[in-house]
């Protein structure tokens, strides 16, 4: 799964959080782990970097379940 060899590689601290919590029984089965200081990072630099072009951004929120707190992260980056 590359992906998760990416996740590994960029943001190791998440995985320690999410298999802590996943062996503490602190998520629920079909939980999704999110780094949401991690988003609103990435949030800043793509809203920086389109300003910068005077570029337009909206939110495509069903990507994410339109999550409300992952729509409030965003909102307020």
């Amino acid at each position: 799964m590359d992906f998760l060899d990416t996740i590994v590689r960029r943001n190791p601290s998440l995985i320690k959080t999410a298999v802590s919590m996943h062996q503490n029984n602190e998520l629920p089965a079909n939980s999704v782990v999110v780094d949401l200081d991690m988003v609103e990072e990435n949030a800043v630099k793509i809203r920086d970097a389109a300003a910068e072009r005077g570029i337009h951004l909206y939110l495509m929120t069903k990507q994410f379940g339109r999550n409300p707190e992952i729509c409030r992260t965003l909102n307020n980056a």
